[in-house]
């Protein structure tokens, strides 16, 4: 029996790259006419050999995924990785690849020096233009580009939590704990050139602003995603804030607000965040934590390799729209007791 032809097959037989193979099969743009009919006439000559042989006339090829994730403590993240290598088997190829932060220049340079042939690439990147041109550059080399966790406008399509609802969901936990009074609410965001920030911010504020228009907003910016820097910029905002009632994280360093808070004898402070985890379990047990605003990492990443499989499987574009995650209200009551 003939073996199961390839797209390595097809892109010798015919003269080109493997992504050009891909790209003309799957029927993208980018292919000139007369290499898109090479490819077809080689992929059915090859075929009519393996009947030939006997063996089905299928094309089939392992797919590469590669995922881009900043190194550090970022609990999401790393669930994330541990999740999406589960999904590797003979057929499915699963790179996971740390870039050395957060920032715009690390995300860039891992995509550059990513090697070639990978169906897709899963990234985690600021919505920058400097990052967009290096997805485009990859999208152009062949294979799809899926943002994680924060929308970039250059990519195929984007999987992660719907902001938009989360910051409802957000402003509403904050109303629900802070008693009317007058006071300031702090919001503290991570690297604002990442949209999903963006989103989360400007929604919160436009909310607030509305339904609790006697409470004050103010905007605490910790480019750092470790727990001691979110601490010691908590630390500053309880001095310059005597008025301060309550806190909405939206995004990681929730462990370092807390220690501020408890330092600082400062529990009755309302403290909301996101994405539960071992740490934030805790800190929702203790007390220290009013409530949080999940998302499921291994959700995300099974979401991932659907909309991956159905574009190059079934060829299915319904497949490949945006993927919305929705949010989950986790309060210390909803949490079993150890």
């Amino acid at each position: 029996m003939g073996r199961t032809i390839t797209t390595s097959d097809i892109a010798r037989h015919a003269g080109v790259s493997r992504a050009t193979v891909d790209r003309v099969l799957n029927g993208r743009d980018g292919v000139r006419p007369h290499t898109a009919q090479l490819v077809n006439e080689a992929a059915e000559t090859l075929r009519r050999k393996n009947f030939d042989l006997g063996a089905p006339a299928t094309i089939k090829s392992t797919r590469r995924i590669a995922t881009i994730l900043p190194k550090g403590p970022n609990p999401f993240v790393n669930n994330f990785a541990n999740r999406i290598r589960e999904h590797a088997h003979k057929e499915l190829e699963v790179a996971v690849f740390r870039s050395a932060s957060f920032r715009a220049t690390d995300a860039i340079y891992s995509l550059n020096t990513l090697g070639d042939g990978f169906d897709a690439i899963v990234l985690v990147a600021p919505d920058v233009p400097a990052v967009n041109e290096a997805v485009r550059r990859r999208r152009s080399a062949g294979g799809l580009v899926v943002a994680l966790a924060s929308p970039i406008a250059a990519a195929d399509f984007y999987v992660g939590l719907d902001n938009r609802a989360a910051r409802r969901i957000a402003e509403q936990l904050v109303s629900r704990f802070v008693r009317p009074s007058e006071g300031i609410v702090a919001l503290v965001l991570g690297n604002h050139s990442y949209r999903g920030q963006e989103e989360r911010e400007v929604g919160f504020r436009a909310v607030l602003a509305h339904e609790r228009n006697e409470l004050g907003i103010k905007t605490v910016i910790s480019d750092e995603v470790d727990d001691m820097s979110y601490e010691e910029a908590c630390d500053a905002l309880i001095e310059e804030t005597p008025d301060l009632v309550a806190i909405y994280n939206t995004g990681s360093g929730n462990l370092g607000l807390a220690r501020s808070l408890e330092k600082h004898s400062k529990q009755e402070i309302v403290l909301v965040g996101h994405d539960l985890t071992e740490p934030t379990r805790g800190l929702l047990l203790s007390g220290i934590m009013d409530a949080l605003v999940s998302q499921s990492a291994a959700q995300e990443a099974d979401a991932v390799i659907e909309a991956i499989r159905g574009r190059y499987d079934s060829n299915d574009l319904t497949l490949i729209q945006h993927r919305l995650m929705t949010s989950q209200i986790i309060l210390r009551e909803s949490l079993g007791q150890d």
